[in-house]
């Protein structure tokens, strides 16, 4: 990376393995430049991330893991939150008809199914 073209970029990227879990001061990363090769040398920094916490590997995989009753009760939600809404909407598009309610037509009442009933006699 001797020498880099005007409005070109670079980016490079590394991982750091912390050897034990804790709290790390993360200090910014210094870049040093020139904007000529006899120009004077210009300093920049990145962004800082102030204290960052590391973790054990287990109590990470501990706190990342999905838990069965958090995602119980996101569904128990999710399901009413669906299921309320479109069982009104399919009460409303089954029972009414421009914002009043549906007629039903009247059958007519059919007396076949009646007998009479006989006198006996002795």
């Amino acid at each position: 990376w001797d020498k880099l073209a005007p409005g070109a970029n670079f980016t490079h990227s590394y991982i750091i393995v912390p050897l034990e879990p804790g709290v790390y001061d993360v200090e910014p990363a210094t870049v040093t430049y020139r904007d000529s090769d006899d120009g004077e040398p210009r300093v920049g920094y990145s962004t800082s991330y102030n204290k960052l916490k590391v973790w054990h590997v287990t109590e990470s995989d501990r706190r990342s893991k999905a838990h069965l009753q958090e995602w119980f009760t996101f569904l128990l939600f999710s399901a009413g939150a669906l299921l309320v809404p479109g069982g009104i909407w399919f009460y409303i598009i089954n029972n009414f008809e421009q914002g009043l309610p549906k007629r039903t037509p009247k059958k007519p009442v059919s007396y076949t199914h009646l007998t009479l009933p006989t006198k006996r006699i002795v």
